[in-house]
């Protein structure tokens, strides 16, 4: 084998050492046969467990784990953590090169008790484990939890990712281009190192506001997006020293945002928008979603009170909306616009269907939904395609 058990002693990841397979690895060269064994079941074990080739899995354990070394080398560049990253990518990448046959050679002619038994063989594979293989994945796709991850969720002081992120393209919603034009272009600034706005999108339930900032997210592998609750805000600063040294691009999204009366978090949200001791990373911006052009909700005596105390109000209500670089107005379509949604929908889904038929069953449709909305239209296709699979008719539509 092209590496020894002091090599394998000497990865300077932790992370690394401490890998299952790595540690069969390393008792593979045990002068104890028992633990030898028990070292290369170990690797078989953990790889047919996960349906996996020995240098996919070496693969995944470098850009996957938490390595500090080479998250500090990706943000110094600092040749001493590269050499102490390309020593580790050495021995790693000669272990995933390494034979299942080569293996159980070696421990049949150190053990002869093992002559006469069969052993189980794993796939090597053929992934590259190089150095620049690695760093350029991680200078990508980001490491650790970001790398496989695009999603996650702030809460109880921590990250958490988002199962079952939502898979919706650019391309899968319709109209709205200069709305989404301008989202676009300021987040290509912010992915290219350029002056980025952070962005309020405020319209009607239901036009897309949520999905364009979803969709950038699957646009475009170096993006991430944190959700931020209402009851994390206060905590915003917490994210900041979590991502602030991380390579990736995040967007720290609010959705849905509306503050009561005296909320603490809409004071500190309009500090954090402002520029406060504390200034936003420059890996990140915050988009936010609102169906509220008061993002406060109004109270009656500010609706009824007197016309000075009126005019304080709505003008701390705006205040909050002002600090966003970026507002985006989506407004709920008219009957054209929503019918061309449905048909640009119906198109994509291929439907066997006439066009008169199409949309006159979904103004029906929205109709008995009570608005007209992009949403409405990909609920309707939605509904449409199924009955059209299964044959069901129309009536209940």
């Amino acid at each position: 084998m092209k590496f020894s058990r002091l090599s394998l002693e000497l990865i300077c990841c932790e992370e690394y050492r401490n890998d299952p397979v790595i540690k069969g690895f390393s008792d593979i060269f045990s002068d104890d046969c028992e633990t030898a064994v028990k070292g290369y079941s170990a690797v078989c074990r953990v790889l047919f467990s996960e349906n996996r080739t020995l240098s996919d899995y070496i693969f995944l354990m470098t850009t996957g784990c938490n390595n500090p070394i080479l998250n500090n080398y990706l943000t110094s560049r600092s040749n001493t953590l590269f050499s102490a990253v390309n020593n580790d990518m050495s021995v790693l990448s000669a272990v995933a090169l390494t034979e299942a046959a080569v293996v159980i050679s070696e421990l049949k002619s150190r053990f002869s008790e093992l002559s006469a038994l069969e052993f189980a063989e794993y796939e090597t594979g053929d992934t590259h484990i190089g150095t620049e293989a690695v760093i350029s994945f991680c200078e990508r796709f980001g490491t650790a939890l970001f790398a496989y991850n695009k999603a996650f969720v702030f809460e109880n002081g921590a990250l958490e990712p988002s199962a079952g992120f939502d898979s919706v393209r650019l391309s899968d919603l319709k109209n709205y281009n200069s709305q989404r034009s301008r989202l676009i272009e300021n987040t290509l600034c912010f992915l290219n190192g350029a002056k980025a706005q952070n962005a309020l999108l405020y319209g009607d339930r239901g036009t897309g506001k949520s999905s364009t900032v979803k969709a950038l997210v699957n646009e475009y592998p170096e993006l991430r997006i944190i959700q931020l609750p209402k009851s994390s805000i206060c905590d915003i600063y917490k994210v900041y020293d979590i991502v602030k040294d991380n390579p990736l691009k995040f967007i720290l999204f609010i959705d849905d945002i509306t503050f009561s009366e005296n909320d603490a978090g809409y004071s500190f949200l309009k500090q954090v928008l402002e520029g406060s001791v504390v200034s936003i990373p420059e890996n990140c911006v915050i988009y936010a979603t609102t169906n509220r052009r008061h993002i406060i909700k109004e109270t009656e005596s500010e609706r009824t009170g007197d016309e000075m105390h009126a005019a304080d109000a709505r003008d701390e209500n705006m205040s909050l909306a002002d600090r966003f670089g970026l507002y985006i107005t989506f407004l709920s379509p008219n009957k054209g616009e929503y019918l061309d949604i449905v048909s640009q929908i119906a198109a994509d889904r291929k439907l066997d269907i006439s066009e008169d038929r199409l949309l006159s069953l979904a103004e029906r449709f929205a109709l008995k939904k009570c608005g007209r909305s992009p949403r409405t239209a990909k609920q309707f296709v939605d509904m449409l395609e199924a009955r059209l699979e299964l044959d069901l008719g129309f009536d209940n539509l």
